[in-house]
């Protein structure tokens, strides 16, 4: 048939047998550079080096700031300011464990308590606003992604339509029907089901007709819907804060305006 068969060889766009009857690699897609070897390999690997090397370079480093280390320790001694330091970090610390979150109770045995890490933050104010409406936002994006899951696995759900989708190959025995002759001596030219007008093509492009059109019309709804969505949600939250900032008190409820003060 003189038809044209599968390279062996990975990432080849073009290769050939040589005497033995194995394939040899002629040219390499873009991108790629053919070896004396007769493989192709990405054009950037050339310049990376091989895991044993990096391994042995990042042993090196570690090696060489550990050394550098010690040797400065040994000949200029520790930091005049030492103690200093250290009593400046361990400032900071007391500080950062002072200004942990807390809930305070005046008339209790123990004034502060640790609030629980899976505190109820919807009803009432431990962090702020800021962390209710994110959490708000993790459930829109979830709501969102589940309905877009729901759409794309119905779209492909249809049993016809599966397995057009996941014929990627076609056995040769079953291609010599859509081989046409050339004439002298030519190659032939295999024509795809999809472009022929034989009677084996009609059910598959009509398959792919209807799963574009279906496609088209779960694309646009989803587009709508979601557009809805991000509207009712914008609402919510604006409607949620201001629930919210009437069960809680903040710092501003204790805070007044005064204006019209002599300059």
């Amino acid at each position: 048939l003189g038809m044209c068969t599968q390279c062996v060889m990975p990432l080849c766009k073009l290769c050939v047998k040589d005497a033995s009857g194995n394939h040899k690699c002629q040219k390499c897609y873009d991108q790629f550079e053919l070896q004396d070897d007769g493989t192709c390999m990405f054009y950037m690997d050339k310049y990376m080096p091989k895991p044993e090397e990096a391994l042995l370079a990042l042993i090196i480093t570690v090696a060489v700031i550990v050394v550098f280390a010690f040797l400065w320790c040994t000949i200029f001694g520790q930091h005049p300011e030492r103690c200093r330091h250290m009593h400046a970090i361990t400032r900071g610390r007391r500080h950062r464990h002072l200004t942990k979150t807390t809930t305070w109770h005046v008339k209790r045995e123990q004034a502060r308590e640790w609030i629980n890490m899976f505190a109820n933050v919807h009803t009432k104010d431990f962090f702020g606003l800021g962390a209710a409406l994110f959490y708000n936002s993790i459930v829109f994006l979830f709501v969102v992604a589940l309905i877009c899951f729901v759409a794309v696995r119905m779209l492909y759900s249809g049993e016809d339509m599966h397995g057009v989708l996941m014929t990627t190959e076609v056995a040769l025995g079953t291609m010599e029907d859509s081989v046409r002759m050339m004439p002298h001596g030519q190659p032939a030219m295999v024509i795809s089901p999809l472009h022929s007008c034989g009677h084996k093509s009609l059910s598959s492009r009509e398959l792919f007709l209807q799963f574009a059109r279906k496609k088209c019309a779960v694309l646009g709804l989803l587009y709508v819907v979601i557009f809805l969505l991000s509207l009712a949600y914008a609402r919510f939250q604006k409607l949620w804060e201001e629930n919210f900032d009437k069960k809680n008190a903040s710092m501003s409820d204790y805070a007044l305006w005064v204006d019209g003060l002599p300059k």
